[in-house]
């Protein structure tokens, strides 16, 4: 085990193994007091040995720095990151620029009452070493904004297919009309807002968009779960994976619009075609209604969907984790109690699945959880890999039966 740490507190938001079995590991730095702001600010690309030691030879000193050029520069973020053939590096998210509004000249990166900074979709490719990919979109960056798009549009999830192309996921904020209150009693009427929908946009390796994809490489999600279009639910996509067959699975997150963002969450796993469309049917596994937070999710060999979950025990007053397992669209009842394993029965605390942190390896999954002490949870915290068997039963294989020795503690 590596802390993967600096003087900086990093944000770890995702990582992927190169073929050589290094790790690239993105995310962004976190402010503190005694660091000079422009040191820290921006996309942070990691490299690191098998051994856990940082790889200078990787950018500067193991470390690759892009964007940032902002004072807001803690909404620069790297989401995902998918490795590529010849190991290039390939990350999603967002990077937030000046967007004029009112009278003045061009946006200054600093402190201009003239511009206000609005989020963009943002792609990058990475050579071996960390150089950007000077044959990918511009100098190893693609940015693109969407028709209609009234917010920044977010690329949170990105893979890299069995046919080498780059599949992106992501959501951005469009105006629809909705149902709203209204003065009186009991009266609504209809008003445009803005509502987040999700997309996903395909990609040739020179970063150009495959027009093969939906329209012109892009597919917007305008459907619920039966496919019926709808204009009160906002829409992300927090996770993508590849089927067996090459279709595509996105997690998709959404909630009821009410004008301030509370309502119970759905969390949904959406099937869509290798040519961008999104048939009846779907629905590969539907948490709708339950008041749990899928933090992330695999496919198996069988091409089940396995989702990570935490849901609020209100007899513990603490956040468990289990795994789901869906297949054809249902719960797979045959899997752990009823299609649910929970992870650690009667935990000291809370616990709870960390994102993107579910790898499978044939129909084995394995699962890092984060375990918060309730009696000291400022100090107290482990981290510990759970293994299960394709059965959902705790694989006596993998480490303690099942479950590894916790491997970071702040005690």
């Amino acid at each position: 085990v590596a802390l993967l740490t600096t003087a900086q507190r990093p944000n770890y938001y995702a990582v992927a193994q190169q073929s050589t079995g290094k790790l690239i590991v993105v995310g962004r730095d976190s402010y503190a007091d005694n660091l000079d702001p422009a040191t820290i600010r921006g996309w942070k690309i990691r490299r690191y040995h098998i051994n856990g030691s940082l790889d200078t030879g990787f950018g500067s000193n193991g470390v690759v720095t892009l964007f940032g050029d902002y004072e807001d520069w803690r909404e620069d973020e790297p989401l995902d990151v998918a490795i590529g053939a010849n190991d290039r590096i390939y990350i999603s998210g967002r990077v937030f620029s000046p967007e004029q509004s009112g009278g003045g000249g061009k946006g200054n990166k600093k402190n201009n009452s003239n511009a206000s900074l609005v989020g963009r979709f943002t792609l990058v490719c990475l050579l071996v070493d960390g150089a950007p990919d000077g044959d990918f979109g511009t100098d190893g960056v693609v940015q693109r904004d969407f028709a209609d798009n009234t917010g920044g549009p977010v690329a949170s999830s990105v893979l890299i297919d069995g046919d080498g192309q780059i599949v992106v996921g992501g959501f951005a904020s469009m105006p629809y009309d909705v149902e709203v209150a209204a003065r009186g009693k009991n009266k609504t009427r209809i008003a445009t807002r803005n509502i987040e929908r999700v997309f996903l946009v395909r990609y040739n390796t020179d970063g150009t968009p495959d027009t093969s994809f939906g329209d012109g490489g892009v597919f917007i999600d305008e459907g619920t779960a039966d496919g019926e279009s709808t204009t009160a639910e906002r829409m992300q996509i927090r996770g993508l994976r590849e089927l067996p067959d090459g279709a595509y699975a996105a997690l998709v997150w959404s909630r009821p619009y009410d004008g301030g963002g509370a309502g119970l969450e759905s969390n949904q796993v959406r099937r869509y075609e290798d040519d961008g469309s999104r048939a009846s049917g779907s629905v590969l596994a539907d948490e709708d209604g339950n008041p749990r937070h899928v933090n992330t999710f695999a496919i198996d060999s069988q091409g089940r969907v396995l989702l990570g979950i935490n849901e609020w025990n209100a007899t513990t007053e603490t956040y468990d984790a289990s795994v789901a397992c869906y297949d054809g669209g249902s719960l797979d009842t045959s899997y752990g109690v009823n299609g649910y394993r929970e992870i650690y029965d009667d935990a000291p605390g809370d616990l709870y699945v960390y994102y993107g942190s579910v790898v499978v390896a044939g129909d084995a999954l394995r699962i890092g959880c984060a375990l918060l002490s309730s009696t000291d949870p400022v100090n107290s915290w482990d981290a510990l890999v759970v293994g299960l068997d394709s059965d959902g039963d705790f694989d006596p294989n993998y480490g303690s039966g099942g479950s590894s020795e916790p491997i970071l503690s702040a005690d």
